[in-house]
């Protein structure tokens, strides 16, 4: 539980300020905190509403937020207010502040406080734009108070979930929705009891209350759809009625949007033979380089014709789908969309309320017959093939791990066709390091380092795949295997055979070797720093625990050394619920050390979270121990 201090505490910072200089609803706000116990916290919100309205076809919000300051360091935390968005899907039509200071002073937020940052690159080109609303001289004691109205123009409609909590404790939490013409929202909250958090539901509107801070801890779920949030969809508007009815008529709706975009038919004969379907393949990767431009509200849904993208040689996995779509029509093969979720995208299913939760475009060939490839399955009794063109380096008939867990969402004219992926699909994430050469009096490891990675595991494949920029590459490889910048790399050979990359660098890599008070230690990127707490001893765990997948990671270090080091400990090897190593090392003319990390993926949700942080605490304490004892390497 967190800990609460009685509202005496709290008074001569903030009560005895006049909250008419505010506005009513902002004041009224204030006023009922007066009434209630203070959290120990940077940043108290005591009011957070969002008020949607459906009114002649556009979509309107309403954002009014006030935040007290408890603490000098929430200064910053409370001062920011932003809208993300840009000008053709959500426009800014009211920005307005106030800022109550500990003085009794009053601000009001001016147009020089108000700044909008637009984001592109030469790579990855967007319209995305951030608008945040800044204060000044915010303090302890301060009531910063914030009021928006802005427009959307979405093109998938008024679809869509609201986060629930933040980084701050909300003593109230509101959400209602209205529309004209006989038109009504439905609100559905998810995730909430899993959280242990109660919603207030009633025609239109959506509470709560007391909500606590979600804090920024080791083990949390990373997922959008992990957390707390509300659901809301139109109901009653022809358009978005014929499209979110139901999972099949927004696979019909999609598939046609598709075609029409892409300027292909869904229709066609099945592939009967696995050249065919490679050579499709073959010729979209080599000529398509992976691009985003997303210049409409509509783009990141529709593709670009596939003829375009062939002459233009660039654009995303629609435009990639497209693409492959016009190759095969001129063969007569059908190509059906796939919408997907991957990474770290929501978990979309069958079961999943229908919205347009998806993140990924990939493509299903139906097949005349079978051929033997994983990636293949039955429906409605048909077999279908799913290629994703973006995953360059993945053989045909493999999906990336990314995958792992999740359902696809085959979009035809006749409706919804999900299916599960399977493991036995996925190519392997394993990366595996090998690093051989020697260390000098200063600890300097001079040598060779090879990195294998399968799967795209951390990503260093695309990077070839999309970039093939050397310095991308390095910075990539830094970025995984926690390279310090001081050590100086220089490539020797890069290379990806059937889907396996393989880099080659020669290194010098200062202070290689830690030296503490026992003696030597191999550096974090081979064996990781020990293992952070989970939760501060004075309180309980709130937010639930999330065991994430980890692929293996497998280390064979060879060094030569002009002191002899011998191991604290030979073999060790532990398997627990969710976590996994081993370690083989022994001293002889050389030092080597053999040393495997791998994981499963779990969440411990409300009344479970007891037993993750026991997990947690039983694998903790035995890496620390192995850290402690089995890596010192003693002279």
């Amino acid at each position: 539980m967190r800990r609460l201090v009685f509202l005496w505490l709290f008074a001569p910072l903030v009560l005895s300020q006049n909250y008419d200089k505010l506005p009513d609803w902002a004041a009224l706000a204030m006023k009922s905190a007066a009434t209630k116990e203070v959290p120990d916290a940077d940043v108290w919100r005591v009011f957070d509403s969002t008020s949607i309205k459906w009114v002649k076809g556009q979509l309107h919000l309403e954002r009014r937020l006030v935040q007290v300051v408890l603490k000098d360091r929430g200064s910053d935390e409370a001062s920011v207010f932003l809208v993300d968005g840009d000008d053709q899907t959500r426009s800014v039509k009211k920005l307005k502040g106030w800022h109550l200071r500990a003085n009794g002073k009053l601000d009001r937020l001016d147009r020089d406080n108000v700044i909008t940052v637009g984001n592109a690159s030469n790579d990855l080109i967007t319209r995305d734009t951030t608008t945040l609303a800044v204060f000044e001289h915010v303090s302890k004691g301060s009531v910063v108070v914030f009021e928006s109205n802005e427009r959307e123009n979405s093109y998938l409609g008024p679809v869509f979930n609201l986060g629930v909590l933040d980084s701050m404790p909300i003593l109230k939490r509101t959400i209602t929705v209205s529309a004209d013409g006989g038109k009504h929202f439905e609100l559905m909250p998810l995730k909430c009891e899993a959280w242990g958090l109660t919603a207030d539901v009633t025609s239109g509107s959506v509470t709560f209350q007391n909500l606590p801070a979600l804090e920024d801890t080791f083990l949390l779920p990373e997922r959008v759809d992990d957390y707390p949030r509300v659901f809301v969809k139109l109901h009653g508007e022809p358009s978005i009625d014929a499209r979110y009815e139901s999972w099949d008529a927004f696979a019909a709706w999609y598939a046609g949007a598709y075609a029409s975009a892409a300027g292909v038919s869904l229709d066609g004969h099945g592939a009967s033979s696995f050249e065919e379907i490679a050579d499709l393949m073959k010729t979209v990767q080599q000529r398509v380089r992976y691009k985003q431009v997303y210049l409409s509200p509509s783009s990141g849904w529709q593709p670009h014709p596939g003829k375009e993208v062939f002459r233009k040689a660039y654009g995303d996995c629609k435009d990639m789908v497209s693409c492959l779509s016009e190759q095969a029509k001129q063969k007569q093969i059908a190509v059906l969309p796939v919408l997907a979720s991957v990474d770290d995208g929501p978990n979309t299913g069958p079961d999943s309320p229908v919205s347009p939760a998806f993140n990924h475009l990939i493509a299903a060939v139906p097949l005349t017959q079978s051929l033997g490839l994983d990636s293949e399955f039955q429906a409605g009794g048909k077999r279908y093939l799913l290629l994703d063109p973006t995953s360059k380096n993945t053989p045909v008939g493999k999906l990336a791990y990314t995958y792992k867990g999740r359902s696809v969402l085959v979009c035809s004219p006749q409706g919804a066709i999900w299916h599960q992926i399977e493991d036995k699909t996925l190519e392997s994430g394993e990366v595996k390091v090998r690093l051989e050469g020697g260390v000098d009096t200063h600890c300097t490891f001079t040598g060779l380092i090879q990195i294998q990675e399968w799967g795209n595991t951390y990503g260093l494949r695309a990077l070839i795949d999309n970039k093939n920029n050397p310095l991308e590459v390095e910075r990539g490889v830094r970025w995984a295997l926690d390279i310090p910048n001081t050590t100086i790399m220089s490539l020797r050979d890069q290379k990806v055979n059937d889907g396996v990359v393989t880099l080659t660098y020669e290194m010098s890599w200062a202070s290689f070797l830690r030296r503490d008070a026992y003696g030597y230690r191999l550096p974090y990127a081979v064996i990781q720093a020990p293992r952070a707490t989970l939760t501060r001893a004075d309180s309980k765990r709130w937010e639930p625990i999330e065991f994430g997948f980890v692929p293996k990671v497998t280390w064979d270090v060879v060094i030569d050394s002009p002191v002899r080091l011998e191991p604290g400990e030979g073999n060790l090897s532990w398997e627990g619920a969710h976590r996994s190593f081993s370690w083989q090392a022994k001293m002889t003319h050389q030092l080597t050390v053999h040393y495997e990390l791998w994981g499963n993926e779990h969440q411990y949700f409300a009344d479970e979270r007891e037993h993750g942080v026991q997990a947690w605490a039983e694998y903790r304490k035995t890496y620390n121990d192995f850290y402690k004892s089995a890596t010192l390497l003693i002279p």
